[in-house]
């Protein structure tokens, strides 16, 4: 599942491929103005499809979700990278650290990713080398996930899910940055320097133009409106 508050959004939806009935439906609800929701909706759909039949993937799906790290970034790491080992117990580090960039993670983040050390190792009475000598992502052999089936993976899934769009690893990339501004956690400007890309090629190029649909529960907060739509006044 991921973690992103239910919210109430407005605005225009994305431009949509055609496909199925079930991608007709999702385009509708998108033109009606709900990507956010939608888009929240095919995600935990999607997470759940790779935990049951792509479990190796998981960890760079999160990731690539939750942080601005790039696909080969975490296709690079080892299991050591994410995970320590203390009196013979594994546990999940209190941040990712890597190539300069820190990675703070949340409880629910941790909880993640301790789900996903269950599936590969055992996590008592461990020892370090297990971590150490372990990718971190790996294919359905046990062998290191390469960047080209993971993409083919995320294509076949959006597809067999009948998706409103393929949710390659581009789009997910973007994700991550579209759903800290629209929740309120970072500007344009801050995601536009974590991605190390200028303003423009963020909106137009990895946003692809998509209307930023803020949350409107926050929209209101900041505002200072009461439910009934009226200011609160001290």
């Amino acid at each position: 599942m991921i973690q992103w508050n239910k919210i109430a959004v407005k605005g225009e939806g994305c431009k949509l491929s055609g496909g199925s009935n079930g991608r007709s439906i999702m385009k509708q609800v998108l033109e009606e103005g709900n990507y956010v929701t939608v888009t929240k909706e095919e995600l935990n759909k999607l997470s759940r499809h790779i935990k049951t039949y792509s479990v190796g993937s998981y960890p760079v799906y999160y990731l690539q979700l939750h942080s601005s790290l790039k696909v080969q970034d975490v296709l690079d790491m080892r299991m050591s990278d994410i995970y320590m080992c203390e009196e013979g117990t594994v546990r999940v580090k209190p941040q990712i650290t890597w190539d300069g960039q820190i990675v703070e993670l949340t409880d629910y983040g941790r909880r993640e990713l301790a789900w996903y050390a269950m599936q590969r190792i055992k996590v008592r009475n461990a020892g370090e080398e297990q971590l150490v000598t372990n990718f971190l992502c790996v294919n359905k052999q046990g062998k290191p996930l390469q960047k080209q089936v993971y993409r083919k993976m995320l294509e076949r899934a959006s597809n067999e899910l009948a998706l409103s769009r393929v949710y390659n690893s581009g789009y997910l990339r973007s994700l991550y940055g579209y759903m800290e501004i629209v929740h309120g956690k970072k500007t344009v400007d801050d995601i536009a320097k974590e991605y190390q890309v200028e303003r423009y090629y963020l909106l137009n190029r990895m946003f692809k133009g998509v209307e930023i649909q803020y949350d409107l529960r926050l929209l209101d907060e900041v505002a200072y409106i009461g439910q009934e739509g009226e200011v609160c006044l001290g």
